[in-house]
């Protein structure tokens, strides 16, 4: 954020509403870069979030899981989207922490939520019926 207005509506959660987002997602898309390759990996993982850390569990010989223990940034990415103004998003990247676990055959690695990105359709103006856009996220869409 760059700190000068741009006329766009904030549509940043709020600390307490990223907390409480993410204690209720359970599966989130886990991203790392690939030293092996010019591109990231990407794997779904099921999430635990607690004490402002999103922790998941990859499989060991997954790519994803591969690049974490070998030092890669990670990024988690939780989202929803049942309709339009219902679209919500809280990303986190930072350090990933390998996290003991009971079986071999599983990676475990955590990462604080530091300052996440997050956004949230419903704050939009247009979500509020106001006439500027609609309800139904089709504003200014020939149907």
């Amino acid at each position: 954020m760059t700190g000068r207005s741009s006329g766009r509506a904030n549509i940043s959660m709020t600390v307490a509403e990223v907390d409480a987002f993410l204690k209720q997602r359970k599966i989130v898309v886990v991203v790392a870069d690939d030293p092996a390759g010019p591109a990231p990996v990407a794997a779904i993982a099921v999430a635990n979030y607690a004490d402002q850390v999103v922790e998941v569990e990859l499989p060991s010989d997954d790519p994803v899981a591969v690049a974490l223990a070998g030092g890669s940034r990670i990024c988690c990415i939780a989202e929803q989207s049942p309709s339009y103004y219902e679209i919500k998003a809280v990303i986190v990247r930072g350090a990933a922490e390998p996290r003991a676990t009971a079986d071999p055959a599983r990676r475990r690695f955590g990462v604080a939520i530091g300052s996440p990105t997050s956004f949230d359709f419903g704050r939009l103006p247009e979500a509020a019926g106001d006439g500027v856009g609609g309800t139904d996220g089709m504003a200014g869409v020939e149907r």
